[in-house]
């Protein structure tokens, strides 16, 4: 919980949108990892993929920011271990574990079916790996 004096900052952090870009990137949330470094997700990005992750080198995240070039999250999930494409994934909020992050929720959708939330769990360890004879998916364990 911050305590103590904050200043409301309107200037936007976002790079400039392309010329032809027809979208936008909507529903920030932010977030200090455990190194101090304030990251910021977001759904959309100018149309280059549904979940962007920037950071800040500036020490209260108000300047000096960096967006990867390539997606925080895409349309292709496990769903009950199942590999499927989502139409429609946003809203992402995120879970914290002694400044690491665990967890990414969205809400999201698959055709015509009803938003639904879903929730990820984000490996800090290298690419999920399916056991044998199971459809799960698990992170590998950091002493491994």
């Amino acid at each position: 919980m911050h305590r103590g004096a904050f200043c409301i900052y309107f200037k936007s952090v976002l790079p400039s949108p392309p010329v032809h870009a027809c979208s936008f990137a909507e529903d920030p949330v932010l977030y200090r990892d455990h190194r101090g470094t304030v990251h910021m997700l977001m759904h959309g990005f100018y149309d280059k993929f549904p979940g962007a992750h920037g950071w800040s080198t500036h020490p209260n995240g108000i300047s000096d920011w960096e967006f990867s070039t390539t997606p925080a999250y895409t349309f292709n999930v496990n769903l009950a271990g199942m590999p499927t494409t989502l139409d429609q994934r946003e809203r992402p909020q995120v879970v914290l574990q002694n400044g690491s992050l665990t967890h990414l929720f969205n809400g999201a959708r698959k055709g015509s079916a009803p938003t639904f939330s879903m929730v990820t769990e984000v490996c800090q360890h290298g690419p999920p790996t399916r056991a044998a004879g199971t459809a799960a998916l698990t992170c590998p364990s950091p002493h491994a």
